[in-house]
């Protein structure tokens, strides 16, 4: 016979869980007699749970709670370095790459600058030639000039005294008497005046050749330095289209 009798039996313990997407699910029991209870808790194991807990079991502490929540902040502070860790590195390189073509930039920058400078060196240089050139032209084109105009002025002297020769004839012809001896010394006159005619025609030619030499000099000249001009000007075209 026993003592105190069998102790009543104890009911199974049961327990509920959260799930990750904030549900809950509740720990099943066996008993016939707490079928009801189960369906009660299928019937609500969807129903979401708002809550600043996830994959954590419903009966975890306030202390884990809070351990999880600052491993989940951490890890997102973690993700939000990582992307801007990227991002710095992204940027890095495209900065380096940048500083890459802007140094080669510089280097084509400086090239060129060089290149134009002693462009410009050879220009100068051209341009002090053909300044020379183009003084010792005119100066030879002054002197032509004044050559001109002392022949020219002798030409004028030249006709002056045949003009007052021939009006010195005509007043002797209407002066002298017709006789022989007049007739004579007028025939005199006449040959004289004939061969000082003859003889300002030689000089007249003679000066009209020197002034003709003198033109065609000058024009020479003049050609010349348009021709020299031209060739450095060409040049420095040429010099240009090859740098």
């Amino acid at each position: 016979e026993d003592d105190g009798g069998d102790a009543p039996e104890q009911p199974a313990a049961s327990y509920s869980w959260k799930r990750s997407d904030g549900s809950v699910r509740a720990q099943p029991n066996n008993d016939a007699d707490e079928g009801d209870d189960i369906e009660d808790v299928a019937s609500n194991a969807d129903i979401p749970i708002v809550s600043m807990v996830d994959d954590l079991p419903l009966f975890a502490d306030d202390a884990n709670k809070k351990l999880h929540a600052q491993i989940r902040a951490n890890e997102k502070r973690m993700q939000t370095v990582k992307h801007e860790i990227s991002e710095a590195v992204g940027r890095h390189t495209i900065m380096d790459e940048h500083l890459k073509n802007v140094k080669q930039e510089l280097i084509n920058t400086q090239s060129l600058q060089n290149s134009k400078l002693k462009e410009i060196s050879t220009e100068e240089h051209l341009r002090q030639v053909s300044d020379r050139e183009a003084g010792r032209v005119k100066q030879e084109l002054k002197r032509l000039e004044t050559d001109y105009n002392d022949i020219e002025n002798k030409l004028n002297a030249i006709q002056n005294f045949l003009f007052k020769g021939n009006e010195d004839m005509d007043n002797f012809k209407m002066q002298m008497n017709w006789n022989q001896d007049e007739m004579e010394q007028w025939a005199m006159a006449a040959k004289q005046k004939e061969d000082d005619n003859m003889a300002l025609e030689k000089y007249t030619r003679a000066d009209d050749s020197r002034i003709k030499e003198l033109t065609l000099e000058i024009e020479k000249l003049t050609k010349a330095l348009q021709t020299q001009k031209q060739l450095v000007e060409n040049e420095a075209h040429a010099f240009v289209w090859c740098t």
